[in-house]
């Protein structure tokens, strides 16, 4: 009778986990929404990423939704470099993936003056 309770026990907690939802969180933590840089500055950007399951395989930047670079290794970090702006408003988005292709992306708007 033991025995069948630890089983059904064990069957239970494996099934309850294996229902957890996939989530994929993604932060672009630097620069900061609304961050002004001239032209002439190399802009850091610092991205946070995590998975429920499995693990995040890619972190993508785009650049005023084109692609501008990605990165598979922690620390997800990138380097814009100076004069890739004109003037003006631009966002910078990361997205990021999982090794079940799940993604989710974070957005930024910066100003970018002369």
């Amino acid at each position: 009778m033991k025995t069948r309770i630890l089983f059904l026990f064990l069957i239970s907690l494996f099934v309850l986990s294996s229902c957890t939802k996939e989530t994929v969180s993604c932060q672009i933590t630097s620069p900061r929404e609304g961050s002004y840089f001239t032209q002439n500055a190399f802009i850091d950007v610092i991205v946070e990423a995590s998975t429920t399951k499995g693990s995040i395989i890619q972190v993508q930047l785009m650049i005023d939704n084109e692609s501008f670079k990605s990165v598979i290794d922690t620390p997800y970090t990138f380097v814009i470099p100076e004069y890739t702006f004109e003037p003006g408003l631009h966002y910078i988005t990361a997205i990021a993936y999982n090794t079940n292709r799940v993604q989710e992306t974070s957005s930024v708007l910066i100003n970018i003056t002369e």
